[in-house]
């Protein structure tokens, strides 16, 4: 979509941009004063060159945390499903599942679309696509370890407050 594309963008841009300012734009001011008769400057016109041409690298790493956080979440938004497996199993006597859970397959979709040869990784150099594939799936995957611990210590509550009922007498009134 278009956020996603307009961050590869930039992300991809300002690197570039960065690199063909602090080697192309030195080359060319050097070739063009040699030719005009001046000595080149050399290292006074890289240090008058690199500051814009940090700036502008230093705006790839903002732009490919926007797309990893703009994947993420939407890779994590599947994951609210998670809560919705106690209630599927408690206390219905339904065997144990043999295939992932239906919301399983939606949690990858964004990051297999980004991914994608059309995919708004496709704009980005193989190092930062890669930054950004790691990136995404530590973040989904630690969210799905913290509903996953959650889910299970709410369980283990809900067993111990069930048992705790039965031992004092069958967890009903008599009214």
């Amino acid at each position: 979509d278009e956020e996603l594309r307009v961050g590869a963008a930039l992300a991809a841009d300002s690197s570039l941009m960065a690199k063909r300012v602090r080697d192309d734009l030195a080359a060319a001011v050097t070739a063009s004063l040699e030719a005009n008769g001046v000595p080149p400057p050399g290292e006074p016109l890289l240090r008058a060159i690199n500051p814009s041409s940090d700036a502008l690298q230093a705006c790839a790493p903002s732009a490919t945390e926007h797309l990893i956080a703009v994947i993420s979440s939407r890779c994590s938004e599947p994951l609210a499903a998670v809560r919705a497996i106690t209630s599927q199993y408690r206390m219905t006597n339904k065997p144990a599942p043999t295939k992932p859970s239906f919301y399983v397959s939606s949690v990858t979709a964004p990051l297999r679309a980004a991914a994608a040869p059309s995919g708004c990784l496709s704009l980005v150099d193989a190092a930062t696509r890669s930054h950004c594939l790691s990136s995404v799936s530590d973040r989904v995957c630690g969210r799905m370890a913290v509903l996953v611990e959650e889910l299970f210590v709410s369980v283990r509550k809900l067993t111990q407050t069930l048992k705790k009922l039965n031992r004092a007498g069958g967890g009903g009134g008599g009214g």
